[in-house]
């Protein structure tokens, strides 16, 4: 039996097809369109942008996609809260990773508490010994673990935006 999600997407952006020219770098899993399975987070983001941006309309857009064949025929990659993950959202968020082979990034979402965290990390480890900066580093995933960070779909890449496209939008 096919495993359907319903992933939602805010935005301030008014849409019939993702485009992704129209996503911004230098976020957690780099370019690509962000959905969540929590309405609620979808909400907030949309909510966020509208405010950034001074808007008044934002949208929650509904999507139903099918995870056991995006797995099937994507090249999926999902993230624990680890020191990959951190790692990975540095390196995205710092320079854009450009082409890292994934249709699909799954994890946890760093929001504003974890970019703090991941600061006061960097601070410490400042001329750390390598054993510290091990130590360190399983404190702040031990501190990130804590936290209900919630999940985010990242879709990468032209080729799985043409799945999505072609998938069911729902209400």
């Amino acid at each position: 039996m096919a495993k359907i999600y319903k992933l939602y997407h805010g935005t301030i952006a008014d849409f019939n097809k993702v485009d992704l020219r129209n996503s911004l770098d230098k976020k957690d899993f780099g370019r690509g369109f962000y959905t969540t399975r929590d309405l609620d987070k979808a909400h907030d983001w949309a909510v966020r942008r509208s405010r950034t941006n001074r808007q008044r309309n934002y949208y929650i857009y509904c999507l139903q996609v099918d995870i056991d064949t995006i797995r099937k025929y994507f090249n999926v990659h999902e993230f624990r809260t680890s020191m990959e993950w951190v790692d990975y959202i540095l390196a995205n968020r710092l320079k854009t990773v450009r082409n890292d082979g994934y249709d699909l990034v799954i994890g946890p979402i760093a929001d504003a508490n974890t970019q703090i965290e991941i600061e006061a990390y960097n601070d410490r480890i400042q001329g750390a010994s390598a054993e510290e900066i091990k130590v360190e580093k399983e404190k702040l995933i031990r501190k990130l673990k804590q936290q209900d960070l919630g999940i985010q779909y990242c879709f990468k890449t032209q080729r799985i935006v043409k799945f999505l496209n072609n998938t069911n939008y729902c209400k």
